[in-house]
């Protein structure tokens, strides 16, 4: 089998659980941060950060950054932005547009002054995301034989696909949560409930995906990926 490759972004998990996304997100995974930033006022879209390797961190499009400061401007609980292009010939800046926009549209997180001093830090569910994206191949044989190769499967079954991984990622994230608050049988529920929240609707869209190679359709309603766990 070859390494895995992820069905979902981080920007797909945040779209779906934007107010848990930092809590969600183990400390391990914060792949670059500083507090040196610099946006300057001829391309607010754009940050530089000289103590940042950005691509020898494994920072990649569309991986989400969170701005933290100036606080006035990005609030006490920061901001997040999607990174939209790292730079040629520049490990120290990188682009980024609004979550869920093409380009520049929406408001930039600079100013027409320019900003220096911007903390900022880039936290990612990659590796959850990879392991959910193994599960997902294991599930529906993919990847298993040339006939069965990811390329040859319908859109439809790739959008499908990608809403399966982020169902379990957050299932597991939440679990993980509600775990690390001894939320588990305690009756204080509210991460326990949303990870069963998503272990139900992984259940219901498992037995719901179509898998389709080169115009054979396969319906695989067997599997339960949901029910894991019991809180």
């Amino acid at each position: 089998m070859p390494a895995p490759v992820p069905y979902a972004t981080d920007e797909d998990i945040y779209t779906l659980a934007s107010l848990d996304f930092a809590a969600l997100v183990p400390k391990a995974n914060i792949w670059a941060e500083g507090h040196d930033g610099v946006i300057p006022a001829s391309d607010p879209w754009k940050l530089t950060s000289a103590s940042n390797d950005f691509p020898g961190s494994g920072i990649a499009p569309p991986m989400l950054i969170q701005f933290l400061a100036p606080e006035a401007l990005y609030s006490s609980t920061g901001e997040y932005y999607a990174i939209d292009s790292l730079i040629d010939g520049d490990p120290h800046s990188l682009r980024v547009r609004r979550v869920g926009a093409i380009g520049t549209a929406g408001e930039a997180p600079g100013t027409a002054t320019g900003l220096s001093g911007v903390g900022f830090r880039i936290p990612t569910l990659l590796p959850q995301i990879l392991m959910a994206s193994s599960v997902v191949d294991a599930l529906f044989d993919i990847g298993y034989g040339t006939d069965r190769a990811r390329s040859n499967l319908t859109q439809a079954t790739l959008d499908q696909l990608r809403m399966l991984c982020c169902m379990i990622v957050l299932r597991d994230q939440y679990l993980n949560m509600a775990t690390s608050m001894n939320e588990v049988g305690s009756g204080k529920s509210t991460f326990a409930a949303k990870s069963r929240e998503y272990a139900d609707r992984a259940d219901r869209l498992a037995g719901a995906v179509n898998v389709k190679y080169a115009g054979a359709l396969m319906n695989v309603t067997k599997h339960r990926v949901g029910r894991l766990y019991r809180l």
